[in-house]
């Protein structure tokens, strides 16, 4: 087969496919795509803006008070 002869199938392949899908998939199938997709960012960025704040350094290393410190995992361990 010949090369120009199979990128003319693969060109009405593409085409084809093209024009099913728009034929398959409504205006209205999309616009609630659409719609869904924007709802979604939305929660995701209500989600984002609510969100707490990580502390920006340890206590203790910012001179924080010793009752901030964690509780030693063994008792031989003192902390601070």
């Amino acid at each position: 087969m010949k090369r120009g002869t199979k990128f003319c199938i693969l060109l009405l392949a593409g085409i084809l496919t093209f024009a099913g899908f728009n034929m398959l998939a409504s205006s209205d199938a999309l616009q609630m795509i659409k719609i869904g997709n924007d709802a979604g960012l939305h929660i995701i960025a209500n989600h984002l803006a609510t969100k707490e704040k990580a502390p920006e350094a340890h206590p203790i290393k910012k001179g924080g008070s010793a009752s901030n410190c964690p509780q030693p995992l063994f008792s031989e361990v003192e902390c601070c």
